[in-house]
């Protein structure tokens, strides 16, 4: 008929998902004059996003004064849409003394997939340090917040002697490098009258090499 057609109805915001739904048509003159659609339709829910960060917040410890600790949380989608980050910052009240090495910035996950993200503490100064990290994103809880913990120390010294054995004397002017546990070059110096000390060094296990030609 003349009256045939088509219509979109848009499912109000809502609306509780499940099976046998039915639409009503009725006279916009007479409310008495109705009719309901022939078969049943489901309202599926509507897919959306998820956001799940482990652990939930980064505690750093104790860290040197000017040295570094690094930690990583993981991001992972947990529902069954894309999840678009939009933005990773860091804000709180000592916000300047963390960093986001990696993982931040905007992307997106899809679903079950994760992200890794490295903070990175650096103390200016002694006492606890608190910030947050920030995750705006698409998902319904955003932005989701992870919390910032470290505590700036001062470090230790490590100091000594180097001794030549075959002449039986403190050697003047070695070149003394510091190794961390790892054989990565931490810090060097030079001996005065045999001496050498390294200051502010954060606490750890370390290994000493010096040399000097000659000897």
């Amino acid at each position: 008929t003349n009256n045939d057609g088509s219509y979109t109805w848009h499912v109000p915001e809502g609306q509780t998902p499940g099976p046998d739904y039915k639409i009503k048509i009725y006279s916009a003159s007479d409310a008495s004059i109705y009719d309901f659609s022939d078969n049943p339709f489901t309202i599926i829910p509507k897919k959306t996003p998820g956001l799940a960060i482990s652990p939930n917040s980064l505690d750093f410890g104790n860290v040197a004064i000017n040295h570094t600790a690094q930690l990583t949380l993981t991001i992972k989608n947990t529902g069954d849409a894309d999840l678009s980050v939009t933005r990773t910052t860091i804000s709180g009240t000592n916000s300047s003394e963390f960093s986001i090495l990696s993982g931040g910035g905007s992307f997106t996950l899809s679903p079950s997939q994760s992200r890794a993200v490295a903070v990175q503490f650096s103390p200016q100064s002694s006492g606890t340090k608190q910030a947050s990290l920030v995750i705006e994103s698409n998902a319904p809880s955003s932005p989701d917040t992870v919390s910032l913990r470290g505590t700036g120390v001062l470090g230790t010294s490590i100091s000594g002697s180097i001794t030549s054995e075959k002449y039986s004397s403190n050697i003047d002017h070695a070149n003394v490098i510091l190794y961390d546990s790892k054989h990565s070059i931490i810090d060097s110096t030079t001996s005065q009258n045999g001496y050498y000390e390294f200051s502010n060094i954060a606490f750890g296990s370390y290994s000493i090499k010096a040399k000097k030609d000659n000897f």
